[in-house]
Order: C-alpha cells, then structure tokens, then sequence
C-alpha cells in the first residue's frame, strides 16, 4: 500500500513553504476526484442473503475506502435497474410499499445503504449480488499501490491544481492552474478509456414500466 508520503516527489517541488497537512489534504482531495471520475477502484462483495421484508441492506467497503457509485446489482443472476427515490416517486406511486419476490430496481441512500425495490417479499440465501467503485474514506492512510505507481503523476497534477490555486498563499501559481487541470483531465480521460476496455459493463437505465402486482 501507499502513504502520502509517496505521491510527495510530484508535488512538494512546486509548492515550496506550503505547510505539510495542506499538501495532505490536496494530494487525497485528487486521490478522491480520480477515483470518481474514473471508476478504475473496483470492488465485489461477498453475496448477500436477502431478507423477507427488508428493502436496505448495509455493506462494510473495505479499510481505508468509501463506496463511490453502485457498478452492478443482481438478485440471482438478474441484473437490476439503477435509479433514485425521485425519478421513483415521479414514475413508480405507491413503490415505498410495493413488495416482490424477485426486486428489479435499486438506489443507495446517503448512508451508502443499498435500497431494492421493490421491497423483497422472501428470504433469498445470497442471492444479492454488489459491484462498486471506491474511492479513499475521510480518514485514509493508506492507498492502494496501482494509484501510485500507474497514476502518480496525474494524481500530483490533481493536487498542484488546488494548490496553486490558492490565492495570498507563496506557494500558488495562477499560471499554471490551468496546465495542471488539463493535464489532470488528461489523465482521467486515459483513465476512464482503460477502465472501459477492462470491464466494459454497463449499467441498466431506469425504465417506465410497472415492475411490481
């Protein structure tokens, strides 16, 4: 694994007198952006049982990680439609109470719960299937290797972008915010095409239809 210590040789060089802890902050605040642009950090749990009348169910990310955006949900071997509690509420009247056998939707909430709906009307031994994107926690020490070592110089950019930015400060340089956001951009532009051809899944978009009896 890698500390912060070790994205410090595309960084410290251009930010001479900027205090340690802010640097820190910079460094992760890109780590954090690259992770949810590019989608590259991925993650499948272990099958979860589903339980009969129980529409959210709790997964524990990893140490040092945060679930960024759901990838893949499936209840045996189908996979379900992403959405959210608006375009449910627009669409879908009555689906907070609806159950079903076999849920063919989901969201998470703001507590990275994971919601199917409809809610399940059966106990389903793993059955519940979740990929996800993660990005670092708040507290993260450490980073997984392949961020360093692949994307190290994209993630200084990313930093050098905020750090420079900041004004009365002696270590910004308004001048080359700009070249550090292109090449940031850049970098998360590669990132996202190499993620693609790796997974190459899509996710299902919501579709107006009634899914429950």
């Amino acid at each position: 694994m890698a500390s912060i210590s070790d994205f410090y040789p595309y960084v410290m060089p251009a930010v001479q007198g900027c205090p340690t802890g802010i640097v820190n902050m910079a460094i992760k605040n890109a780590i954090v952006d690259f992770c949810d642009k590019t989608l590259m950090w991925r993650y499948t749990f272990a099958p979860m049982d589903i339980v009969d009348g129980q529409s959210s169910y709790e997964f524990t990310s990893p140490d040092d990680a945060a679930i960024s955006k759901p990838l893949y949900v499936s209840v045996n071997g189908n996979q379900l439609y992403g959405t959210n509690e608006d375009d449910l509420d627009i669409l879908y009247s009555g689906w907070r109470e609806a159950t079903s056998n076999s849920p063919v939707m989901y969201y998470m909430d703001y507590n990275s719960n994971l919601i199917l709906v409809p809610t399940p009307s059966e106990n389903q031994d793993g059955s519940l299937i979740l990929q996800v994107a993660l990005r670092p926690s708040f507290d993260a020490v450490e980073f997984e290797d392949w961020l360093l070592e692949d994307w190290g110089e994209v993630i200084g950019h990313g930093a050098l972008m905020r750090l420079h930015a900041m004004p009365g400060k002696v270590w910004a340089d308004t001048n080359t915010v700009q070249y550090h956001r292109a090449k940031f951009r850049e970098g998360v532009s590669r990132a996202k095409s190499r993620t693609m051809k790796s997974f190459g899944r899509q996710t299902k978009s919501v579709q107006p239809r009634q899914f429950w009896e």
